[in-house]
């Protein structure tokens, strides 16, 4: 074990270092597999050397007065990497859509002992309920993007911004007193996010190897609805929303039914 002199607890919280010593990042790389051990374990040896790694980052902050995020980023990208993927979640397809099914039906059976139904509300309240809607399942999305509204031109609905992780919708859906059209649009861009997710992480949902590839292709090569709006809403990942969406409403209609 190196020696640990030079490693000094700080008693105040407002004396933190930034930095590690020379000793404390020795102490600290003790228990760091090199990139050859690390590639050569199973699951199990890689999650239990990432507990102890964990482990001695939490001794090394208690010691030195060190933040955890200044420790953490002497971890080597090649374990931080792979674990931080570890910790995405799994989404399963057919949770994501059967939790959307229920969102939809859930508003609707609520929707009558509302004090203030949606018909009757106004814009805040109706973007209030709408949230609440896409909070219900959006987790099973992956990305789990933010949902915001804005003013947008009257012939777009909305988008999702894979670079911000964010759905935009279109607050003038938000005035029609029936709110099919806007829950519509929320599916599909939550879809969307879903495909993204997909694509960014293979391995962490139940979407085939080929449906990936082809959603990845179509990104690269995404058609612009002023470019070609036919070809525009027949592309993999535009008709794969749409009929998301779509089975999704009628999905949830039929619960109540």
């Amino acid at each position: 074990m190196y020696d640990l002199e030079g490693i000094n607890k700080v008693a105040s919280e407002t004396q933190r270092s930034l930095e590690l010593s020379e000793s404390a990042k020795n102490y600290f790389n003790e228990v760091i597999p090199t990139a050859e051990e690390w590639n050569q374990m199973s699951d199990s040896e890689k999650s239990e050397a990432w507990r102890l790694v964990e482990s001695r980052m939490q001794e090394v902050c208690e010691l030195t007065g060190v933040r955890e995020a200044d420790v953490a980023k002497h971890i080597p990208q090649y374990i931080f990497g792979e674990v931080e993927c570890a910790e995405l979640p799994f989404c399963d397809e057919e949770e994501y859509f059967t939790r959307s099914e229920w969102a939809v039906k859930d508003f609707w059976e609520r929707d009558p002992y509302r004090d203030i139904p949606y018909s009757d509300a106004d814009i805040h309240l109706r973007e209030a309920y709408m949230e609440d809607f896409y909070e219900s399942y959006s987790e099973f999305s992956g990305n789990n993007p933010e949902l915001t509204f804005k003013d947008m031109e009257s012939n777009k609905m909305g988008a999702y911004d894979p670079e911000n992780n964010t759905i935009t919708l279109n607050s003038k859906l938000l005035r029609s007193e029936n709110p099919e059209e806007l829950m519509g649009t929320i599916l599909h861009e939550s879809r969307h996010a879903y495909q993204q997710y997909a694509v960014d992480h293979p391995d962490r949902v139940s979407v085939s190897e080929e449906t990936i590839a082809e959603w990845k292709e179509n990104m690269e090569y995404y058609i612009r609805p002023e470019w070609d709006f036919e070809a525009y809403v027949n592309q993999p990942i535009e008709a794969d929303a749409d009929t998301f969406a779509e089975n999704a409403i009628q999905g949830g209609y039929s619960y109540l039914s």
